[in-house]
């Protein structure tokens, strides 16, 4: 939501490294995945006063949720 008085252009991702751990994206809902950064984006948007944007995608949770422990290099990975 732009909640300023001008136009942005508002550039529109998500980081999904968490979520891929315990799930499998199954619907981008329009927005590309790149597969090594683990990150869903959608083309850059011209937001204007008072407008909102908004994305949808869906996961599915896995089976079976791994039972690794936080990652030694990474503090945040399965946490």
């Amino acid at each position: 939501r732009n909640t300023g008085g001008s136009p942005e252009v508002v550039e529109l991702t998500d980081d999904l490294g968490d979520v891929l751990e315990y799930a499998t994206l199954i619907d981008r809902g329009g927005g590309t995945f790149d597969e090594s950064t683990k990150t869903l984006s959608w083309p850059d948007v011209n937001l204007q006063p008072g407008a909102t944007e908004q994305r949808t995608f869906a996961v599915r949770v896995l089976d079976s949720i791994p039972a690794t422990p936080v990652g030694q290099s990474d503090n945040a990975s399965y946490d």
